[in-house]
């Protein structure tokens, strides 16, 4: 699990929202998907939180999935998947994707970032979640899964910076995916092949290589 936790997907509500703006924007029974995707623009910072739920990707995309019920919430729930282990990856920066290469990494002020955690499903305390350093999965998702039996969690935080945007992007989301496949051509080769070879062990056997997450 590489990016979501479980807790992604759209209300039938929520998603009834975005269908009434794309319609309105594109009136899209035949068009050609062109015009679709030009319709995109209309749904930039829609605002989905509703009476029942919060925005679950905090306004970065009006698209998800759309479930009556969370994904995690159902496996927290039900024995689906306890016999399947798990392994997840969070980066150190993941947040600086969104925006570094937007030039917001120092003027984003704290109004904003509390702004945005107050989207989030089940705030609570948006100021708190506003000032943490710890990205959610790492700590969270692991031990949310490890604490209703699946069979073994393992995570591990993606550490390396990318030279990027004048080495201002850092390790931010996604920065592992060529590691993960060994398509880099980057010095640090020796590093894609590690992430590699635990990969392909954790496919195989179900063992990364390391112990498995303890909450």
């Amino acid at each position: 699990m590489q990016s979501g936790n479980g807790l992604g997907a759209h209300t039938p509500e929520q998603a009834a929202r975005v269908t009434r703006v794309a319609a309105a924007a594109a009136a899209f029974a035949e068009l050609p998907d062109e015009r679709l995707v030009a319709a995109l623009d209309a749904l930039a910072g829609l605002d989905l939180r509703t009476a029942t739920a919060g925005d679950p990707l905090l306004g970065l995309s009006s698209l998800s999935l759309t479930l009556a019920r969370q994904p995690a919430e159902t496996l927290a729930a039900t024995a689906t998947g306890a016999d399947v282990a798990l392994m997840v990856c969070t980066t150190a920066d993941e947040g600086n994707l969104y925006v570094v290469p937007q030039g917001r990494l120092t003027s984003t002020t704290r109004a904003e970032l509390t702004a945005t955690a107050a989207l989030a499903p089940r705030a609570g305390t948006p100021r708190r979640l506003a000032t943490s350093r710890r990205p959610a999965p790492a700590g969270g998702w692991p031990g949310h899964t490890a604490a209703h039996g699946r069979a073994a969690t393992y995570a591990y935080e993606f550490g390396w910076r990318s030279p990027a945007l004048g080495r201002a992007l850092g390790a931010a989301h996604a920065v592992e995916l060529p590691f993960v496949f060994a398509r880099t051509a980057l010095p640090a080769h020796g590093l894609a092949a590690r992430v590699h070879r635990a990969w392909v062990s954790f496919a195989r056997d179900g063992d990364p290589g390391w112990a498995p997450y303890d909450p």
